[in-house]
């Protein structure tokens, strides 16, 4: 039994970037990743290279950071004023905003002056190189409604 379109998969990855930091793992965390196929739940690329694995296989996987979350976009990172921001914030925090939709979005904070702060609004993994070392634990085939 391999992987296909709209089955249920649990994996189990460890992901790290191209000098081997380690940004996300669910061996450490000790629970598996699991999700339908072809839900958008993961990157449509990592999802493709899961396509034909069998239970118990093993792959690396390499997205480039355009498969990934793509380059830094400059106009993401933007000055703002100070006023409102919390009163310890300091370069490297991660602060959540929220856009006009009512939609959170982690942004980052680069520099912080004495009026203004600079944050990126960038997806943390942006302009990176993603590789992942995946291990398919377990495939639940697709029920139709009419099975």
């Amino acid at each position: 039994m391999n992987v296909e379109e709209n089955d249920k998969v649990s994996i189990e990855y460890v992901g790290r970037l191209d000098d081997g930091q380690i940004f996300d793992s669910t061996v450490e965390a000790g629970q598996p990743l699991t999700f339908q196929v072809g839900s958008g739940t993961v990157l449509p690329d990592f999802e493709k290279a899961l396509l034909g694995l069998g239970e118990g296989q093993e792959k690396k996987i390499k997205l480039s950071a355009d498969q990934a979350y793509g380059q830094i976009q400059e106009h993401l990172i933007q000055k703002v004023p100070r006023k409102g921001l919390p009163e310890n914030v300091k370069e490297g925090m991660m602060l959540i905003a929220q856009t006009d939709q009512e939609k959170q979005i982690p942004v980052n904070v680069v520099k912080v002056g004495d009026d203004s702060v600079t944050v990126d609004l960038n997806h943390p993994l942006s302009g990176k190189d993603l590789n992942f070392e995946v291990k398919v634990l377990k495939i639940e085939k697709n029920q139709s409604p009419s099975e």
